[in-house]
């Protein structure tokens, strides 16, 4: 089968240097921010949901599963279980935050640049077609 090769948008990062657990995401994809940011809002209420008195193990299994399910609406189906494995991303790692928090940390700064020098680079292409209609 013959194979066509195009610049999708899409940049590849490997987790925690291991490269045989990936994701992809399209930097370029105009809606990748609006759905980023509702997930995230979601992700948000149920992770200071779980840091009630009353949480019980049932609870904090059931908040792991709908934060899956957001996370993969970002990201892409299965891309949850390809960052974090089957460890409940509410669980703490070394520092005390939650594994999810962690992940969030690292990885967004990473995005936003990324994201940022695909906008600049869509602007200056953009820029080149209209500078010379609007300067005459």
């Amino acid at each position: 089968m013959r194979s066509i090769n195009f610049d999708d948008g899409c940049r590849t990062y490997a987790i925690n240097g291991d490269e045989n657990r990936v994701i992809r995401v399209n930097v370029t994809d105009l809606n990748a921010l609006e759905r980023f940011g509702r997930a995230t809002e979601k992700m948000d209420e149920l992770i200071a949901d779980s840091r009630g008195e009353d949480v019980t193990p049932e609870k904090l299994a059931e908040l792991d599963h709908i934060i899956r399910e957001q996370f993969d609406l970002i990201f892409g189906e299965g891309m949850c279980e390809t960052v974090f494995g089957r460890v409940n991303i509410l669980s703490a790692v070394t520092d005390g935050r939650m594994l999810i928090e962690s992940f969030l940390d690292a990885f967004l700064p990473v995005i936003r640049e990324d994201i940022a020098a695909a906008a600049q680079a869509s602007n200056e292409r953009v820029n080149k077609y209209i500078e010379p209609v609007v300067n005459g």
